[in-house]
């Protein structure tokens, strides 16, 4: 379950068709990655009319 508080990175898996979903925490301009590894999970909710806009 992703939280509130917290900010994501989502990277699109083409060999699971599948997005990785990673907390980060900012470090100035770096990007920290928290936590264990990425979490696969479904698409997101917008993720149908994202698509629908490139197929136009």
């Amino acid at each position: 379950m992703l939280r509130r508080d917290t900010e994501y990175v989502l990277t699109w898996n083409a060999q699971n068709h599948s997005w990785l979903v990673r907390p980060i925490e900012r470090d100035g301009d770096h990007i920290v990655q928290i936590g264990p590894g990425g979490t696969q999970m479904g698409d997101p909710a917008w993720a149908n009319t994202v698509s629908a806009q490139w197929a136009d």
